[in-house]
């Protein structure tokens, strides 16, 4: 490596044009990864079955990505554990707080499990290898867990909407099945990814197939449900509103 001294004679330090040069090196590497799958993708030599690879690139991101997500798990785990401690709490708000707060435990597992699992791996020096067909599924999963997890205040706004303004009695697992309705239609977006998509360079893996419109549907789905969700709550606080002004009236 190339050092130089400090106008005072004094200890070497190293060239800030190293580093410069090693840094563009890494990134050249990278470049290099991408255009070969590129070239793969023009001559149309990729398959499903083709090996692709997490680069090690990649590992400062996920390991961000992991540093955020990891804790808000284990802290859906607690709550989770801090209702299964208390029965009554359970009986009392199972179609509405422990279910959102079991749910969005469950459907964090997917991701949260491929990010330790990258992480891990990749700060041992080994970039993951899959087949395409293995990574694409796997991000399909994540995305739907996902986007799931993220609906999940709607059918609880859905349930608390008959309860409350329509004064209907419904069971618990109304919820569930309002909420299973959805995470299928989350589910058969994520799998027209195989037949709509297109093989795309991405940084999670080398290539996968990927579906652009595909994926603005699953978006924008789950920002309309989100909104429908406010929505529906709004409505039941302004009924709430009135009510109240009726019999303080």
């Amino acid at each position: 490596m190339l050092r130089a001294r400090g106008g005072d004679g004094g200890d070497p330090f190293v060239c800030p044009l190293v580093f410069n040069f090693e840094r563009a090196q890494r990134k050249n590497r990278h470049l290099q990864l991408l255009f070969f799958w590129t070239e793969l993708m023009i001559d149309e030599q990729v398959t499903l079955y083709t090996i692709t690879t997490t680069p090690l690139e990649y590992r400062d991101r996920i390991t961000f990505e992991f540093a955020v997500y990891g804790p808000c798990v284990l802290l859906n785990l607690l709550l989770c554990t801090f209702f299964v401690c208390r029965p009554h709490l359970i009986r009392s708000f199972k179609p509405t707080i422990f279910f959102v707060t079991l749910g969005t435990f469950i459907l964090s597992l997917p991701l949260f499990v491929l990010q330790f699992y990258q992480v891990v791996s990749l700060w041992s020096l080994v970039e993951p290898q899959y087949t395409i067909a293995v990574c694409t599924f796997v991000k399909c999963i994540t995305s739907s867990t996902t986007s799931c997890a993220q609906v999940l205040p709607l059918p609880v706004a859905i349930y608390r909407y008959f309860i409350v303004v329509r004064n209907q009695k419904l069971p618990s697992w109304f919820v569930v099945v309002v909420h299973a309705f959805i995470s299928l239609v989350f589910f058969l977006i994520a799998a027209l990814n195989f037949p709509l998509g297109e093989f795309e360079v991405n940084d999670q893996c080398a290539i996968l197939r990927f579906s652009k419109a595909m994926e603005a549907v699953r978006i924008a789905l789950t920002l309309g449900l989100n909104l429908f969700a406010v929505f529906i709550n709004v409505e039941i606080y302004m009924f709430v509103k009135k009510y109240d002004k009726r019999n303080v009236g």
